[in-house]
């Protein structure tokens, strides 16, 4: 990736400017007993060189030489950290899935709009291949400890990992237009480096990463953005890949995509709220979500926007060792994370500041239609869960559930109940949230904790760690050591490591909290009829969803009466016939088939009552023909078109020489090429198979009569029954053309998709 006017330059170049600069202007850029006024890259600049034009040349080599030098230094610790979890196998919560998905694109440098491909896949494996043959093929953990080691020196001062927020301090005073977000956190730091938008919303600063250089693994494409301290990073890439991904797809999906969703009801959900917030949009096809892009996108990020500053208020609302203690709460999903995302949501407005569903409220007085939607695509983005797996149900069931309460029958957001009671709504999840935070601290501050041969209770656990501290730059005061966040992770992990008991009571709030909450959210939200859904708030979400007509779920396709018809008509026994259901049902149960080309053994029965649906429904065109000579030209010297018919038989010799199928019964020659017929007569007596016999010796009839296109042969073969011939195989690939065309590992698969398909056919 060319990110800079020194991207064509060798490490070893690029090391020899590094030197040049640092001798010109290291020092002075990090003399602390000058001001950082004094110290601004302009004004050093302007010292050495008194041209404007001149200045103007130097100030931007040198932020193009630290963006270059800071993108080849991050990349390669990304790839350091992608390494480690690889050879951990530890992807945190996102799986490997999509934190490889999001980090090859990332390295590759793929366009948003195009999806990851196996080529991808295989150029980002050589990378890492060359990764880790740089560096001595180390073990996970011998990389993990890398990470621990890292720093990054740049014009004469080392960063390292846990101080790259101190970069910061330099890209201000070279007044840069791109940014350097880092966080600490599992595998040390995560990080995003990219080109920025600036802005400020009552002192936080809001930092619009407008194009990513590089990003550490952990940042999955997911992540749209992220809050830290009085800063709030917004990923406008995240957000597109998202629109590509996620929106412009929903009417481009396969009849197989569609039919699969719409099988569960957590999918057809996600699939009904997804229509309708693109309904707002007043979208229609793949080319209205197109033409939608831009204000999508932009409303999506103001979304994403006000969420974040949400949080802002509500870490106001927050004690301070409280807030401190949340540190735990922000890896994974929890009812600690649950909480606090909820209350960004649903925070009040606090000077210019506020929730997501306050920005809602204010919206709707000058755009309701614009508020609406704004709603939808709130649920859509938090319903997680789908037929696969139950990924951050607990987020789904809170943050849709609340939302969910406030729509009409009618699909109408209720905006004047949302107004008299969201503030009502963020008390409560205040409330919970405190009472779990009190809890959790309480069994902290009661365990007892057996650190090798000593037993200590908190209190000696705290002068332990608080002695970790001293002679770093995170010294503080036994008392001020409880507000600081990295203090609660150290004394958590004590916890689990060396309170057994202690951890156990700590899971066990977690869980019971988590169960608390659903049950408190759906008692308010029903109005004390818990037992209607019962006492589920997933079964409250699920029937509401219904009844505003956001749920459509296709009925359950039973193969059994389907495989006995097809059984039946081939007048199969009893005992036959069960095992062809076997064999469906095991197919139906997502164990996938995969066809190939056979004509050995005996005769398999499931392969006839497939053949046998084929034939009765049509679908598939198991009976048609294949098209050969697509681009004869009869118009060209005869010399040419005897080669290129010459060229076409021989194709056929050489699949009947495969044994792709076994003879043909019928060669059809099209009657509008009637110069043709002579050629041919004479080409199937001399193209002749390895045993010397004749191809013509293969063909049982030769006809001459007009085709219905311009093709010069159509070829018949002969249906094998009961085994996988050339007229199954190309009939099923026919219908998984038609089901998924873009997914061409599965075009020679039976899958439960494929019969559900063939079923709905032939009935």
């Amino acid at each position: 990736m060319e990110i800079s006017i020194y991207s064509k330059l060798s490490n070893d170049e690029l090391k020899k400017l590094h030197e040049q600069l640092a001798a010109k202007y290291g020092a002075a850029l990090h003399d602390s007993t000058r001001s950082l006024e004094e110290r601004r890259l302009t004004k050093l600049v302007a010292k050495r060189l008194k041209q404007p034009d001149k200045q103007n040349e130097e100030l931007y080599s040198i932020r193009e030489f630290v963006k270059e030098y800071i993108y080849r230094e991050l990349k390669e610790l990304a790839l350091i950290i992608y390494l480690a979890m690889d050879k951990r196998k530890d992807f945190g919560v996102m799986g490997e899935q999509r934190v490889s998905i999001s980090f090859c694109r990332s390295i590759l440098n793929i366009p948003n709009n195009r999806e990851v491909t196996q080529f991808d896949a295989d150029r980002f494996r050589r990378i890492l291949d060359e990764c880790d043959k740089r560096h001595g093929n180390k073990s996970g953990d011998a990389y993990f400890a890398q990470i621990r080691n890292f720093s990054l020196d740049l014009l004469s001062k080392k960063y390292p990992y846990h101080s790259f927020v101190d970069m910061l301090v330099l890209l201000d005073l070279l007044d840069t237009d791109y940014y350097l977000f880092s966080t600490l956190g599992a595998y040390k730091v995560s990080f995003i480096f990219g080109l920025v938008e600036k802005k400020e919303i009552e002192n936080n600063k809001v930092y619009i990463m407008r194009q990513e250089y590089i990003r550490s693994p952990q940042y999955t494409l997911s992540l749209a953005a992220e809050v830290y301290q009085d800063a709030t990073m917004i990923r406008h890439e995240a957000c597109e890949v998202i629109f590509f991904n996620k929106w412009q797809k929903f009417f481009d999906q396969s009849k197989a995509e569609r039919k699969h969703a719409l099988h569960h009801v957590n999918s057809a959900l996600r699939e009904g709220i997804k229509a309708k917030a693109l309904a707002f949009y007043g979208a229609q096809k793949t080319e209205d979500v197109l033409n939608i892009k831009e204000t999508f996108i932009q409303e999506m990020i103001d979304g994403i926007l006000w969420h974040e500053m949400g949080h802002h208020v509500s870490h106001g609302d927050i004690d301070p060792v409280q807030l401190a203690f949340r540190e735990n709460m922000t890896q994974g999903e929890g009812v600690g994370s649950v909480l606090l995302e909820a209350l960004a949501d649903w925070a009040p407005a606090c000077g210019q500041r506020k929730g997501a569903f306050t920005r809602f409220l204010e919206l709707s007085k000058v755009d309701l239609n614009k508020a609406t939607r704004d709603v939808y695509v709130y649920l859509s983005d938090n319903w997680f869960v789908d037929e696969s797996e139950e990924f951050m149900g607990l987020t789904s069931n809170v943050l849709v559930g609340l939302a969910v309460y406030f729509l009409k029958n009618d699909g109408a957001v209720d905006f004047t109940r949302l107004a008299a009671e969201k503030d009502q709504i963020y008390g409560f999840l205040q409330k919970r949230l405190k009472n779990l935070f009190e809890k959790l601290l309480n069994i902290i501050y009661n365990a007892i904790y057996d650190v090798g041969i000593h037993r200590l209770d908190y209190k000696a656990l705290a002068k332990e760690v608080h002695k970790l501290y001293q002679g770093t730059r995170n010294a503080r005061s036994l008392e001020e050591l409880p507000k600081f966040p990295a203090y609660w992770v150290n004394v958590v992990v004590y916890l689990r490591k060396f309170s057994k008991a202690g951890w156990e009571k700590y899971q066990e709030a977690l869980n019971e909290e988590a169960s608390l909450l659903e049950q408190m959210i759906l008692k308010v939200i029903t109005k004390g009829q818990t037992e209607k859904y019962n006492n589920s708030l997933r079964e409250y979400i699920v029937t509401r969803a219904k009844e505003l007509g956001l749920i459509q779920i296709l009925p359950e396709i039973d193969s059994t009466a389907a495989v006995r018809a097809a059984c039946a008509a081939m007048k199969m026994p009893d005992a036959v016939l069960e095992k062809v259901q076997v064999k469906f049902t095991e197919i139906m149960n997502n164990k996938p088939y995969e066809i190939s080309i056979s004509y050995d053994g005996e005769k398999d029965p499931f392969i006839a009552a497939v053949q046998e649906m084929l034939l009765k429904s049509g679908y598939g065109s198991i009976k048609s023909g294949m098209l050969i000579g697509e681009y004869y030209n009869p118009e060209v010297g005869t010399e040419e078109r005897k080669q290129y018919i010459k060229n076409e038989l021989e194709s056929l010799r050489d699949q009947l020489e495969s044994e792709m199928y076994p003879e043909i019964d019928i060669l059809r020659v099209n009657g509008k090429y009637p110069a043709a017929k002579p050629i041919i007569e004479e080409l199937l007596q001399t193209v002749t198979f390895l045993d010397g016999h004749k191809l013509a010796e293969k063909i049982k009839n030769v006809e001459f009569s007009p085709l219905d296109n311009d093709a010069l042969l159509e070829v018949f073969v002969p249906l094998k029954r009961g085994y996988m011939d050339w007229n199954t195989s190309q009939a099923i690939w026919r219908i998984n053309q038609d089901l998924r065309p873009d997914e061409f590992m599965l075009q020679w698969t039976i899958d439960r998709d494929f019969l559900e398909a063939l079923i709905e056919a032939y009935s």
